[in-house]
């Protein structure tokens, strides 16, 4: 947004801004400590049970109770005290490994935390450029909030998943196929 906001300021035309899973939702500290933590912490689960196998893997309803009961523990520490507390409670309860390093876990979740710091203070510019948006899970909201900066179309694409899905295929396959076409619908008008 930022770029394309600098190129129109200046008098170059912006065929289409594309944005990934970009939820402004995020941008608002309550939303990050109420609605966002339990699906976040499923997806961090499963990420980390994936990428770097620290965690157990745990099937769905498991999974469902571990975020429930992990959520509630969060709820009353401070958004730097979530990460250390998370690694505790991840400890305590058995779910990483044994014989690895807690370290991981806390390392990526503070990493998150300071990444989120940065997403609140984001204020997208208004850009007179069509916006391409796709969401992952299937949150229609989300592009609705993208509708407030800009002048022109917004086009929605809904990808079934989660954030870090995406660099895997099926989804990442899906995205290039819906990315093309939207760059393909420029470049043909």
């Amino acid at each position: 947004m930022a770029a394309a906001h600098t190129l129109e300021a200046s008098g170059q035309p912006v065929a289409l801004v594309g944005l990934i899973d970009t939820d402004l939702r995020l941008t608002d500290p309550a939303y990050i400590k109420t609605s966002f933590l339990k699906p976040f912490i499923a997806t961090m689960y499963n990420t980390f049970a994936r990428e770097i196998p620290v965690l157990k893997p745990l099937a769905a309803g498991e999974l469902e109770e571990v975020a429930s009961s992990l959520t509630a523990q969060l709820h009353g520490a401070p958004g730097e005290g979530w990460a250390p507390a998370a690694t505790q409670w991840l400890m305590n309860h058995g779910y990483i490994r044994p014989r690895l390093s807690a370290d991981v876990v806390t390392k990526h979740l503070k990493l998150f935390l300071k990444h989120s710091e940065l997403v609140h203070h984001f204020k997208p510019a208004i850009v007179r450029s069509p916006l391409a948006v796709w969401s992952v899970g299937g949150s229609a909201s989300v592009t609705a909030d993208w509708r407030n900066y800009t002048s022109a179309a917004v086009m929605e694409n809904i990808i079934p998943g989660t954030h870090y899905d995406l660099m895997y295929p099926p989804l990442v396959d899906t995205l290039a196929g819906q990315l093309t076409a939207a760059l393909d619908g420029v470049q043909g008008s």
